[in-house]
């Protein structure tokens, strides 16, 4: 299987480099630490051994006596003083200019015989081991001695050995960690430069198109595909998402300028017609000018009512509104809703039926949720379907929260327009004409007001068969 590494975050492969870097340092720490001690225990326990070979062999009256002992030193790579206890001591030498230990070496100082067997006499368990350094050679010795007794009588053996295949084994490791060490830093030296160089450019890319972004050009693309660190990806699909929602704040703020502009002016232009067809036509005539001050009266009307509901559109989406919060009876403020439509239901023919458990109490404002049910069931109104009916239904759901629904059977809204419907001035249908009656911020006011109660809310709507609006608020006890 073909790996990846660039499917991966960034930070994981600087992590894992940084471990396998701490990993090979604490490992040549502890060879440091632990490995030359080791190799010379085995080293003690070879030269044990090499005292084991040379006790069987010591015969004295023995013809092969000394030749056994000289092929010992040569096979082994050593020298040795075989003392015995009246003083007589015998060398044997495998070691040639080598040997640390004999008569004559090249050391500074002369190796005392005589007082190094004082010193294993004077041990405890009549061993002596020394670590030493041969001037000569700079290289690293070890000098073994113990006391060897015979039926014969008891000799004291002096062993000279050289420790280089220590130093050469605890090298070649040490040289292999650090080599390793300097192939790691190479490794995560090149890739570091290919991981920065591979990020940057995307991140140069990124940059440009903030800029264009920040010059109004929302057609930018932040190239999400094409990035392959995932940590990239994702400000990509972050920029892009801010990019979208920045591009339909701005077609909001056109469509919100264009509408306001269009509702003030048409209200003011038809003030202003009358107001001078009063001047000049209707002054005198008592009918005529009642007529035209309706006319005026009304749009005026209009106007408040635009002005009001934007100023109340602000507070709510400010934060700055405080409810006045008391605990009311939710089927009651419908049906009081209801009453108010009584006369607008009449002459639209429509029939609007109130189904639910009375006495189903809420803490709400009632002032501002009796508003909201106000807008859903007038949008029921302006779309009504062929039956000309509206059901307005409270209904518990599960746990302590009740729902209050109202559900027209009009044209219905497609799909795709659902989340956008809240929007203050989102037009279903593009083609703008001035309400008939509100401002046309109904929807977004009732947002505002069940956002501002923490109510759930939402509308679910089938075309052709119609729309069902609906909030949801936690019931209160009425104790």
């Amino acid at each position: 299987m073909k790996f990846n590494f660039q499917s991966y975050h960034f930070k994981t492969w600087l992590s894992f480099t940084t471990f396998a870097i701490a990993i090979l340092g604490l490992l040549w720490f502890l060879i440091g630490a632990f490995l030359d001690p080791y190799y010379r225990n085995i080293k003690i326990n070879s030269m044990k051994n090499i005292v084991a070979n040379i006790s069987v062999v010591i015969e004295p009256n023995s013809t092969d006596f000394a030749f056994e002992l000289s092929k010992i030193a040569r096979d082994r790579n050593i020298c040795f003083y075989l003392v015995s206890e009246k003083g007589q001591k015998t060398f044997f030498d495998g070691m040639g200019v080598n040997c640390y230990i004999s008569a004559s070496s090249f050391n500074e100082e002369p190796f005392l015989v005589d007082e190094f067997i004082d010193e294993i006499k004077n041990s405890n368990n009549y061993e002596v081991e020394q670590f030493v350094t041969n001037q000569r050679f700079s290289n690293q010795m070890m000098i073994y001695g113990t006391k060897i007794s015979q039926h014969l009588g008891g000799y004291f053996l002096i062993i000279n050995s050289g420790i280089e295949p220590i130093d050469y084994g605890s090298f070649i490791i040490k040289e292999m960690y650090g080599i390793l060490t300097f192939i790691v830093l190479i490794i995560a030296t090149i890739a570091s430069f290919m991981i920065s160089s591979n990020m940057s450019k995307p991140v140069i890319k990124m940059t440009e198109s903030a800029r264009k972004l920040a010059t109004g050009d929302y057609e930018v693309n932040f190239e999400v595909e094409k990035n392959k660190y995932q940590e990239i990806k994702e400000l990509g699909t972050t920029l892009n998402y801010a990019t979208q929602e920045l591009s339909k704040l701005e077609s909001l703020r056109r469509d919100l300028i264009a509408n306001v502009s269009h509702d003030i002016k048409t209200p003011l232009t038809m003030i202003k017609a009358y107001a001078e067809m009063i001047l000049d036509l209707s002054g005198s005539n008592k009918a005529k000018r009642i007529e035209h001050l309706k006319v005026i009266i009304n749009e005026a009307n209009h106007l408040d009512v635009l002005v009001t509901d934007m100023l109340e559109l602000s507070q709510l989406s400010s934060g700055s509104y405080t409810l006045n919060l008391e605990k009311v009876d939710l089927y009651q403020i419908a049906q009081e809703i209801i009453a108010v439509f009584k006369g607008m239901s009449e002459l639209a023919e429509c029939e609007i039926a109130l189904v639910g458990e009375k006495e189903t109490f809420v803490l709400v404002d009632k002032v501002k949720i009796g508003q909201v049910i106000y807008n859903f069931i007038s949008n029921a109104v302006k779309h009504l379907g062929d039956d000309q009916k509206i059901s307005v239904e409270i209904k518990p759901e599960v746990g302590d929260e009740v729902s209050l629904i109202v559900t027209d059977h009009g044209p219905g809204i497609a799909k795709d327009q659902l989340p956008y419907i809240w929007d203050r001035y989102y037009k279903i249908d593009k083609n703008y004409q001035r309400s008939k009656q509100g401002s046309g911020l109904g929807l977004a006011i009732a947002k505002g007001i069940l956002e501002a109660h923490q109510a759930d809310y939402g509308v679910n709507s089938v075309v052709d068969e119609g729309s069902s609006f609906y909030f949801k608020l936690k019931q209160t006890k009425n104790e």
